[in-house]
């Protein structure tokens, strides 16, 4: 099915480089669609190279699909690709002669929550995530109420692809994540899901409760937001 919409932040999006444009969004939105996609024609497609997983992006394809590009040419592919590349959103590989493989960088997850929430200056050192100041927390705490529903699905789309691809999303699970959104800001929801996600006991023992569980109280939230990480990214990775 043709794609004519995406859900990236031109904010957060631009402001990652000068030079990146809207065709630039278009294409990562696409790449990102069939890299975490559980397709099994297209999970058949992919490598492992170098402890990473590389999803095979026909470029032709990609044409096709996402028309609102307005370009036809493979050579125009290209040249986004290298901008996405030096923006470090994305690394690929060629093999099999002239397949092109894609694999999705850490970078890529700012763009699907609001990144003007956040500071970018301000690091958690042991998880490498960013984290919010004080002053906009309040800020977004303040005006969360006419806004939070915008990030119920990036929610479930992250939580999906990190923890539990099975998950359903029940009318159940959006209530608790609106409710998690009056307590918590988008960012540290997400933190919580990455968390989550590379931490093995509970990746083991919890991964498959679902979302209705997982967001059932702020202080579950708390509790993973101080979870420690003992999963490396490739492993995930790896897994996806």
């Amino acid at each position: 099915m043709a794609k004519y919409n995406f859900n990236i932040s031109l904010n957060a999006f631009t402001e990652e480089a000068s030079y990146l444009k809207i065709n630039d969004a278009l294409v990562l939105d696409y790449l990102r669609d069939i890299c975490i996609s559980q397709n099994s024609k297209i999970i058949s497609k992919r490598i492992k190279k170098d402890g990473f997983v590389w999803t095979w992006v026909d470029y032709s394809h990609l044409l096709k699909e996402v028309p609102i590009l307005k370009i036809n040419s493979r050579s125009s592919i290209s040249r986004t690709v290298k901008n996405l590349k030096e923006a470090g959103f994305i690394e690929n590989t060629k093999e099999n002669g002239r397949k092109l493989y894609f694999r999705l960088l850490e970078k890529v997850d700012n763009l699907y929550y609001k990144k003007d929430v956040c500071s970018s200056n301000e690091t958690d050192r042991s998880s490498n995530e960013t984290d919010c100041s004080s002053n906009e927390t309040n800020q977004y705490i303040n005006n969360h109420n006419n806004n939070n529903q915008k990030y119920i699905m990036p929610l479930f789309e992250l939580y999906k692809m990190r923890i539990n691809k099975n998950t359903k999303f029940t009318k159940q699970a959006k209530d608790k994540i609106k409710t998690r959104l009056e307590e918590y800001t988008p960012k540290e929801l997400a933190k919580a899901i990455k968390k989550f996600s590379r931490n093995r006991w509970r990746m083991q023992n919890n991964a498959d409760k679902g979302m209705k569980w997982f967001f059932k109280s702020e202080e579950q939230i708390a509790v993973f937001l101080s979870l420690k990480i003992d999963i490396p990214l490739s492993e995930i990775e790896n897994n996806e």
